[in-house]
């Protein structure tokens, strides 16, 4: 007798608001699957739904977790293999961001989930020891229902384009510390950099108005060839007027945004701290000057950047491998 599952897999993340790498990339996966016609059912990840979510996981072939909190990370990492689900944990981060206590549950957590998806290769290498079914996956998924930028937003940044040499874009989701009590996005250290070179504009984008708020309780100086963009906004519409992007990261996982600057054909650069992609300019961070060299981006191919493809090859992988299981 053949068992009926409603759904193929069980999507558990959460989307935006709030704007941030995680959110963005489960709404973008939700979208592409809805333009495929798969057969999915997303649960928002919240306390509230928690209850909900652990009974569901009984009814889906497969499920799979957008999460960055490492205790859910092993909580539903624990449950699948106690209950023998196939489940599916992306670690947005690089695994040995942690330090202590924290690093030893991502690391159990990825023995027990049945497919770990890591996003570099450094993590790669660090999985693969614990889990020989870990896989690295792009979190890029191209956007397509992106919202357009507001007229004035455009207009401030064609100004700036207009006196400028180059106009770079950097992104935040937030002001944050890595584990060494280091600004984890560098924006502060940005700021300093551009505040002395006039003939170059730099756009940040952060949408949780944190660095605006910091800014201006600490008065710091910031000249007019800085744009600070505080408001939910699309960064692939700032991108695509942009002539180059910045990823000044202490740590850092497998940057949405620095696939999405390739994708649009960007000068890319981004801080040595992790493995980064073919056609990124790579620096070490607080060495400034490679940004105002005349350099030119390598040609990238953009379907090797789109990690749908392979999220739903391994999706069918999974409801194969069920189907034939449970006949």
């Amino acid at each position: 007798m053949k068992l009926l599952f409603q759904y193929s897999c069980l999507i558990i993340g959460r989307i935006p608001p709030p704007i941030g790498g995680v959110t963005i990339h489960v709404q973008r996966l939700i979208d592409t699957l809805n333009s495929t016609g798969f057969k999915y059912r997303f649960i928002e990840l919240n306390t509230r739904n928690l209850p909900k979510i652990i009974i569901n996981l009984f009814r889906y072939k497969c499920f799979h977790l957008h999460s960055s909190n490492v205790y859910l990370q092993f909580f539903f990492s624990l449950l699948s293999k106690v209950f023998i689900r196939n489940s599916i944990i992306t670690y947005h981060g690089d695994l040995d961001r942690y330090v202590a206590f924290k690093n030893k549950l991502v690391l159990l957590s990825v023995k027990l989930c049945k497919y770990p998806i890591v996003l570099n290769e450094n993590s790669l290498k660090i999985a693969s020891i614990h889990n020989k079914k870990s896989k690295k996956i792009s979190s890029f998924i191209p956007p397509i229902n992106e919202k357009l930028l507001s007229e004035e937003t455009i207009n401030k940044i064609n100004k700036l384009k207009s006196h400028s040499f180059k106009v770079f874009a950097t992104n935040a989701y937030g002001f944050t510390y890595d584990k060494n009590n280091i600004e984890i996005y560098g924006v502060l250290d940005l700021i300093d950099v551009f505040n002395n070179n006039n003939d170059f504009s730099l756009i940040i984008s952060d949408p949780s108005g944190e660095y605006n708020k910091y800014i201006i309780e600490n008065k710091l100086h910031v000249n007019q060839n800085i744009l600070i963009l505080s408001y939910h906004h699309s960064f692939c519409e700032v991108l695509k007027l942009s002539d180059a992007s910045i990823r000044n990261t202490s740590t850092d996982g497998d940057s949405l945004s620095i696939k999405e600057s390739l994708y649009y054909n960007k000068l890319t650069f981004a801080t040595n701290v992790v493995s980064r992609n073919n056609g990124v300019i790579t620096y070490k961070r607080g060495d400034y000057n490679i940004l105002f060299q005349n350099v030119e981006s390598p040609v990238v191919d953009k379907n090797k950047l789109n990690g749908s493809v392979e999220l739903i090859k391994l999706y069918n992988r999974i409801i194969n491998e069920t189907n034939h299981t449970i006949l």
